[in-house]
């Protein structure tokens, strides 16, 4: 429900935004997304690099 609110938000801002053209691809690809921003905040975890993480969990959040 959330992420057809923020979609719609987004969309109607500007519809030519990196989330308006994920949305607009489909809930896969939303989801593919996801996927590879939480490995990556993951792995910045790992090593333990503070700044990294930070930048891959907001992108993650973003894509959320």
């Amino acid at each position: 429900m959330a992420l057809h609110i923020i979609a719609g938000i987004d969309i109607a801002r500007c519809p030519t935004s990196y989330a308006a053209r994920l949305f607009s691809r489909g809930r896969q690809q939303i989801v593919k997304r996801l996927g590879e921003e939480a490995v990556e905040a993951l792995i910045e975890g790992i090593r333990d690099d503070r700044q990294k993480l930070i930048v891959e969990s907001s992108d993650m959040l973003y894509t959320c």
